[in-house]
């Protein structure tokens, strides 16, 4: 019995070791465009290159040249925790090329959204845009919402 006991614990401790490499993706990022998740608002805007329109939280300014995208980035408590890149819906096909020939095929998919599931990273590609979030950045800022919103009911 406690040779049985051993080995389904072993087995299980060998499995965890390979779900845990299974959460990350292919080059997965830390940030975006040279800025890292938890950059502070100040540093951004002095360090960045382009000029930002701020609409609610995100900031937006970057463009790939000869396409329609724009790239906003996104600040809670002017942190950086996200990155939203908005594109026309017939350039899906190309984007989902992009992100699967950068990242490997996506982790999981849903209806329309695909994800690229990291340690650090969740990427979901949408219709018409794709979302880039730092995990641990995205929970705080939920949770502060969540906080938020009970204090108004």
């Amino acid at each position: 019995m406690k040779k049985k006991s051993v080995l389904i614990l072993t087995l299980i401790l060998f499995n965890l070791c390979f779900i845990e490499d299974s959460f990350s993706f292919r080059s997965e990022t830390d940030g975006y465009n040279n800025f890292k998740w938890g950059t502070d608002l100040k540093t951004f805007l002095s360090t960045s290159k382009s000029a930002f329109r701020k609409i609610g939280s995100v900031y937006y300014g970057d463009n790939i040249k000869g396409v329609d995208i724009d790239i906003g980035y996104e600040f809670f408590n002017d942190i950086l925790y996200g990155v939203l890149i908005d594109f026309p819906p017939d350039k899906r096909d190309v984007i989902v090329d992009y992100f699967t020939i950068k990242h490997g095929a996506p982790s999981l998919e849903r209806g329309d959204t695909l994800y690229w599931l990291g340690l650090n990273t969740k990427i979901m590609l949408n219709k018409s845009n794709v979302e880039i979030v730092s995990k641990k950045l995205e929970k705080e800022f939920l949770s502060q919402v969540k906080k938020d919103k009970n204090k108004e009911n």
